[in-house]
């Protein structure tokens, strides 16, 4: 009983040879990828005046540079980094990590709120900022009380948190009120 022809209506044809399953672990030799541009294309140009739109020849300064909130949390940051590096720091490696990521994500959450597309995503990341700046200010209050920094050290480093945390808190008031024409 050979079956029906491949277009049987009832369906009565023999099953073909079973394949074998697909082995996913099983490598494939792949073509190389070609990356060449095609000769048609000519080479980017540099800007000028008259073409905006090239690519320059100098690298373009990011915006959120700009910022003197990133300027200072980036100062702060620097700061931090300093003060952890101390022979008094040497021992407590955990304490001082946990430092340095909260001072270094200040500058971090400010940069990457600036490149969002919204207000509101911005200013969602400058909360971030300025949350990672009061877990800054917990952890050096308890090195002062740890005695690895000295009062008079933290005391300058509670000074320009505070005024870092106003800057924040002015940005982010002033990205979440409403513009006119918005």
């Amino acid at each position: 009983m050979g079956g029906c022809p491949p277009r049987c209506p009832r369906g009565l044809q023999q099953p073909a040879a079973a394949k074998p399953p697909n082995n996913p672990l099983e490598k494939r030799a792949l073509p190389p990828p070609t990356f060449n541009l095609p000769p048609s294309l000519p080479p980017p140009t540099f800007s000028s005046p008259s073409n905006p739109h090239a690519v320059s020849s100098r690298p373009m300064p990011l915006p959120y540079r700009k910022l003197g909130v990133w300027q200072r949390a980036r100062t702060l940051a620097l700061e931090v980094d300093r003060e952890t590096r101390r022979e008094t720091f040497r021992r407590e490696w955990t304490l001082r990590d946990q430092i340095r990521r909260a001072a270094f994500s200040i500058g971090a959450n400010i940069a990457e709120g600036s490149g969002r597309n919204t207000r509101a995503d911005y200013a969602s990341f400058l909360d971030r900022a300025r949350g990672s700046l009061f877990e800054l200010d917990h952890w050096l209050l308890l090195c002062r009380d740890i005695d690895l920094i000295t009062p008079a050290r933290h005391k300058e480093l509670e000074d320009e948190i505070s005024q870092l945390s106003a800057m924040i808190h002015a940005m982010t008031t002033k990205l979440r009120t409403k513009q006119p024409g918005s």
